[in-house]
């Protein structure tokens, strides 16, 4: 079989490394942008609060939010206030989705800061990083080279405070890697691409892996043997 055209393997591309799952780290800054280029702020407003935030502001205001068809809450919501900041409005910022929309939505060439009346939960910037997931390992040389020098593909945000760092990071990397397994294409994901990322995996966490192959399986893994048979690379 001949790999569809103009798709790369992902051992073409890197190399034969897996992508990195720790490539969400460029859209989650842990420290404010330099004084020159501020992070655009954006108020967080939950839905237990949008009516009274509402009733507070000026009549411009409010024709303005009336405008954009804010006069009452509308979950998911996202506008551009006339003070050059965002407004985004969700149903329940603890949920781990919240704000997973974000990225892809808010101009990707500034640096965003949450801010909020209520206290920020602790998954925001969890959230904020799900939302920054894409699989394009298989996309080929043309597109890396027409992606060369564009702006970044999600927007980057600087993480609140209430939010915990290594908890975080160790979320966001075990789910991109497990995203990246599950999105190989299976004649890039076979059973000794596998063992090889389930290495570099146990090498980075201190932990020994072990593997029965060829006939050792016939001891204790008989049906597995038989199939794997059909699949030896």
């Amino acid at each position: 079989l001949k790999r569809p055209r103009g798709r790369a393997s992902i051992h073409m591309q890197v190399g034969g490394a897996f992508p990195s799952a720790e490539r969400w780290k460029q859209h989650l800054l842990s420290e404010p942008p330099p004084a020159e280029t501020p992070a655009v702020p954006v108020l967080v407003l939950q839905q237990e609060e949008y009516a009274d935030w509402l009733a507070a502001q000026s009549d411009e205001r409010q024709a303005y939010l009336a405008a954009a068809g804010l006069s009452t809450f509308k979950d998911d919501k996202l506008v551009l206030l006339p003070e050059k900041r965002w407004a985004f409005l969700t149903k329940n910022a603890s949920s781990l989705f919240a704000f997973s929309s974000l990225p892809s939505r808010l101009p990707t060439d500034a640096t965003y800061a949450l801010e909020s009346s209520l206290p920020l939960p602790p998954t925001a910037a969890l959230s904020w990083g799900l939302g920054c997931y894409s699989f394009d390992a298989c996309k080929g040389s043309l597109t890396r080279k027409r992606n060369e020098g564009a702006p970044p593909k999600f927007a980057s945000l600087v993480v609140p405070g209430a939010c915990d760092a290594t908890d975080t990071a160790t979320a966001l990397s075990g789910t991109f890697l497990c995203r990246d397994l599950i999105n190989a294409p299976a004649a890039d994901m076979g059973p000794a691409e596998l063992e090889s990322a389930t290495r570099s995996l146990a090498a980075a966490c201190g932990a020994s892996v072990s593997t029965v192959e060829g006939e050792a399986l016939l001891q204790g893994y008989p049906q597995i043997h038989a199939v794997g048979r059909a699949a030896a690379d």
